[in-house]
């Protein structure tokens, strides 16, 4: 009897500790779903402050060409002009250091952030939670940001007919497609669980899917 009552004991102790390591588990992957949106919501908004700083870095560089050529004009015709042309072109180049400075910043933060994600994203694979890695919506909002970019500059220059745009913009519909496919599917799989639907490619325009 002794025997039978220690063997019970034992039993409800095992059940006891299997179900709190299961709570803890279930903690555990939670805690790194929650690492995830927090991750995704970083990443891609300074994904999205590293694109404006390039987008920034490539008018000042313009503009950097056009004062060297201005201030080697001035140079060459003696004009009076030529020192403040030389003066705007040193600080535009004060400016774009300072703008890349700011770029490097946002990437190192973007990679210390990722690095810093790697355990998470291993535990959550390792228990079969599908979701979309936040580096690839933020090559997605790029693409989307590049059709618009790409429709807004043929319809500025009258040239929404030429080959090449089509071409291009129809190159870029193929890879947003194909992430929308992965998006859908990734969706479909995770609909039960606690983890939000992914946000899949924005429709860039008509004109980008009929060419």
């Amino acid at each position: 009897y002794q025997r039978r009552v220690h063997g019970t004991g034992f039993s409800t102790l095992g059940n006891k500790l299997a179900s709190q390591d299961k709570e803890q588990a279930e903690l555990l992957i939670e805690t790194h779903k929650q690492h995830l949106e927090m991750f995704r919501g970083l990443y891609l908004s300074l994904g999205e402050l590293a694109h404006k700083k390039d987008k920034r870095m490539e008018e000042i560089d313009r503009a950097i060409q056009q004062s060297h050529i201005q201030q080697e004009l001035a140079a060459e015709t003696l004009n009076p002009n030529a020192k403040k042309y030389s003066d705007a072109k040193k600080e535009l180049l004060r400016v774009r250091d300072d703008v890349e400075e700011d770029l490097n910043e946002l990437k190192e933060k973007a990679q210390v952030a990722l690095n810093n994600f790697t355990i998470s994203d291993q535990a959550l694979h390792e228990a079969g939670i599908e979701f979309i890695h936040p580096t690839v919506e933020q090559q997605e909002q790029e693409l989307e940001t590049k059709a618009k970019m790409v429709e807004y500059k043929a319809i500025a220059t009258g040239h929404v007919d030429a080959l090449p745009i089509k071409s291009e913009l129809q190159s870029i519909k193929l890879q947003l497609e194909d992430t929308k496919r992965t998006v859908d599917a990734v969706n479909r799989s995770a609909a039960s669980s606690t983890l939000p639907l992914l946000r899949g490619p924005g429709s860039i325009s008509a004109m980008s899917f009929t060419q």
